[in-house]
């Protein structure tokens, strides 16, 4: 067995330790993306509230099928105005929901608690994803590197063999 099919070797053999110890470092990273973007979900859901809100001119068109209306709705006591996109269908006078943050200000509707485990997944597959690539990289250039010096090496050697036999004759 030749120096570098050794090193090959060791260079796969680390490649697969690194892959089962990603596992665990993956599900950590995982669970830590997962626990952030929870508490994230948590405020929103209670810093957001939904209110009953009235168109009160007639929408616009800004773009293709997107309009925009005024609105108002009551936040904190007090009327508020804002324009908003609404639906192609509304029409001044129509009631719609919409989401306002604890300014009562016009917001996005909170995330659902599904976006976090969604986050806690993807972030251990990219962990693991990464590390897996990252090791059939090293371990294939590895191989590649001493594929070709190998190669090298036999040419070097066959023309030493070919030119000692010219000199014989």
């Amino acid at each position: 067995m030749r120096r570098s099919d050794r090193i090959e070797g060791v260079t796969l053999i680390l490649a697969v330790l690194a892959a089962l110890f990603s596992v665990p470092v993956a599900g950590a990273l995982g669970t830590a993306a997962y626990s952030a973007e929870a508490a994230s979900i948590r405020i929103e859901h209670t810093s957001r509230t939904n209110v009953d809100a009235v168109i009160i001119a007639e929408p616009e068109q800004i773009l293709g099928d997107i309009r925009q209306a005024s609105l108002r709705w009551q936040a904190h006591d007090r009327a508020r105005d804002a324009i908003v996109p609404v639906p192609p269908s509304a029409e001044k006078g129509d009631h719609l929901s919409l989401w306002v943050d604890a300014d009562g200000a016009p917001s996005d509707a909170p995330r659902s608690s599904d976006a976090a485990a969604m986050t806690g997944v993807a972030v251990a597959v990219i962990v693991f994803a990464v590390t897996l690539v990252g090791g059939f990289c090293v371990v294939e250039c590895t191989r590649r590197w001493f594929q070709r010096r190998n190669g090298i090496r036999w040419e070097t050697e066959w023309r030493q063999i070919d030119s000692c036999g010219r000199e014989d004759r």
